[in-house]
């Protein structure tokens, strides 16, 4: 992996804050009934995945369809079965043959040999299926890993919008209180404490929507697994840490390892196969009979042999032909189609990726700093008698408005660092290398 493309994978890792030597044992095991024994103490994000891993179902039924597959692998590579056939003749008639004294019975073997290398061809392109669903559980498998990642940044957000509401309700306190002392002195009007009363009231009631958004998004991280409920802790992250933006054309060379587009590569060469497979059929099999006749009219027996060659006169599967070639061509179109919509997805979250950094360097250089510097003045100045409370509530919104866009912007920063991982194939794969590969019956 280019030096470039580490700080992809370095900030999901570096969510992880507790020693795995020291945090509690979290893995989700099957219990004896083989449901997920669910993680029930703080989460870290590999925690996360490794739970979602194993039990998301939509990951689990991808991995039947890659065993179905292999199994018609199997049974594509299979001969066809011999034929045993049973004659009897020369009896029920009239005369001497009127019974079964003049009856010849013939046992026979018929077996049909196909040509063209048909069974070679047709494996190949159950082979190359067999490739192509695994790329698609790779597919799966980054999606699953991208809706981990997004589910486990938006409930470490939510607990930082729950911790700034609970701060808005501390300062909102603060300031009624000294307000009604201001009031009980005489140097502050009743109106001004009604305010900071309503201010309050309305801090609490964002505490509260705050709360319930964050249990929503633990239901959505639980999710991912399978789960309906959330019964694991806190989540713990370094929410507030940014990496660089890695440059664009190392992401764009990526693409071809994207499951994505690499699954294009092997659906043509599949329909290649099939094509040829439906060309091979244009030659008949050949049917070899092997078998002996016994006589009854006298004791004796003999061979008899035989070859059966259908005449292409009427079918020499022109349609067949005709139907595999229009799939490939159409297969060409769509592989270009599948990298021009994922190039134009990495190059959008690339860019929303660039300006969630941006923004939150912005944040937290110039504007977090001032707004806060601003609210202290206000209302220290408050306490001195040099501003209204309107100056000290309008400072309070600011800062506090200021610390919310902080949120929104890491939480944008993160969402977009994990779709850039699912475009460039970022997510390291389950053999500890970072370029996914399908398992399967290689042709």
């Amino acid at each position: 992996m280019s030096q470039r493309l580490i700080p992809i994978l370095a900030v999901w890792s570096a969510m992880t804050i507790t020693s795995p030597a020291t945090e509690p044992r979290l893995d989700p095991l099957p219990d004896a009934n083989g449901s997920v024994v669910e993680p029930n103490a703080p989460l870290t994000l590999p925690r996360a995945w490794a739970a979602a891993l194993l039990a998301n179902p939509d990951l689990g039924a991808s991995a039947w369809e890659r065993r179905a597959q292999e199994a018609a692998v199997l049974q594509a590579g299979l001969r066809p079965n011999p034929e045993l056939e049973v004659l009897m003749e020369q009896f029920g008639g009239s005369g001497a043959r009127a019974g079964f004294d003049q009856a010849e019975t013939t046992v026979q073997v018929s077996q049909r040999v196909e040509t063209a290398q048909k069974r070679q061809k047709r494996r190949l392109a159950a082979a190359l299926e067999t490739e192509r669903a695994g790329w698609d559980y790779e597919a799966k498998r980054l999606d699953v890993l991208v809706a981990a990642s997004k589910a486990f940044a938006e409930v470490l957000a939510c607990q930082q919008r729950l911790s700034l509401a609970a701060d808005l309700v501390r300062v909102a306190e603060q300031t009624r209180d000294a307000i009604a002392e201001r009031v009980k002195a005489g140097k502050a009007s009743s109106l001004e404490q009604t305010k900071a009363e309503v201010a309050l009231s309305y801090s609490r009631v964002e505490q509260d929507r705050s709360s319930r958004s964050l249990e929503a998004a633990r239901r959505r991280l639980a999710g991912t697994w399978g789960s309906h409920t959330a019964i694991f802790g806190r989540v713990e992250g370094d929410f507030y840490q940014v990496m660089p933006v890695p440059e664009i054309a190392p992401l764009m060379e990526r693409l071809s390892q994207n499951p994505d587009m690499a699954r294009w590569d092997t659906e043509l060469k599949r329909r290649g196969a099939i094509l040829a497979a439906e060309k091979a059929k244009r030659t008949p099999d050949v049917t070899v009979i092997v078998g002996v006749r016994n006589y009854q009219d006298g004791p004796g027996t003999a061979m008899v042999m035989g070859v059966a060659l259908p005449l292409p006169l009427f079918d020499r599967n022109a349609g067949g032909i005709d139907q595999a070639q229009a799939l490939l061509t159409q297969g060409h179109l769509q592989t270009r189609a599948a990298r021009l919509r994922i190039e134009t997805s990495l190059a959008e979250t690339y860019q929303a990726l660039a300006a969630a950094t941006e923004q939150v360097t912005a944040m937290r250089t110039s504007v977090l700093p001032g707004a806060e510097q601003a609210f202290n003045m206000a209302r220290e100045g408050y306490r001195q008698g040099k501003f209204g409370y309107l100056d000290v509530l309008d400072a309070q919104r600011t800062w506090f408005e200021a610390q919310s866009q902080y949120v929104e912007a890491l939480a944008a920063y993160h969402q977009a660092f994990a779709e850039l991982n699912r475009l460039a194939a970022g997510y390291p794969a389950s053999d500890g290398t970072d370029r996914p590969h399908p398992s399967g019956v290689k042709p």
